[in-house]
């Protein structure tokens, strides 16, 4: 079972130390993260992508909305506490949860996560070997628990971890549920891939 409280104690510290990033970091950081991701392979041939609106001082992939390339999708929490997915783009219509998280509107076309190519997961912390530490709600675990089922007859998505490199940890203690990332990107580092025949 996970030492809740050391989780708690580790997730607070880091979240704090985010939230006190500047500007100018995030930015510049950001901008190496978003260099590094159009320069995948499988990025560039992906036609849905899934990634997500910043908060408290997260890695910003907002400037993708403006390309073409590809689609884009925001993710929606859903009554079940999963995500589905929304097109978005610049000029797309947004509404706060209950979270204070910008999401598309209704109107927007809605996809399942199985019908994405990749999804970009922000983090709290990360381990070199692809463990992911989110800000403990379990969404992403929940939604994205088919990719645990190697017999599942569900499309295969590519989870790719974005973050900073100083949200590394040594240790995350493995839940059954936990869904470990194909990718971590940060902005000094690229992890991975951690599964065999993963092409990035």
């Amino acid at each position: 079972m996970h030492d809740l409280t050391h989780i708690n104690i580790l997730r607070k510290a880091l979240r704090s130390k985010r939230l006190s990033l500047s500007e100018q970091t995030i930015q510049s950081s950001s901008q190496a993260i978003i260099k590094k991701l159009i320069q995948l392979s499988s990025f560039q041939q992906a036609r849905h992508i899934g990634i997500y609106w910043p908060v408290f001082g997260e890695v910003d992939l907002r400037p993708l909305l403006s390309r073409t390339s590809s689609n884009f999708y925001l993710p929606v929490i859903t009554e079940d506490q999963t995500l589905t997915f929304r097109l978005c783009d610049e000029s797309t219509s947004l509404i706060k949860n209950r979270f204070g998280i910008n999401e598309p509107t209704e109107n927007a076309v809605t996809v399942f996560a199985q019908a994405l190519d990749i999804v970009c997961a922000p983090l709290v912390a990360f381990t070199k070997e692809g463990l992911r530490l989110g800000m403990g709600g379990g969404f992403y675990d929940k939604t994205f628990a088919f990719c645990l089922n190697e017999k599942s007859n569900k499309k295969p998505c590519t989870l790719i971890g974005i973050g900073y490199d100083w949200q590394q940890v040594e240790k995350l203690e493995v839940q059954a549920w936990d869904v470990p990332m194909d990718l971590i990107i940060t902005d000094l580092n690229t992890y991975g891939p951690f599964k065999k025949n993963f092409s990035a």
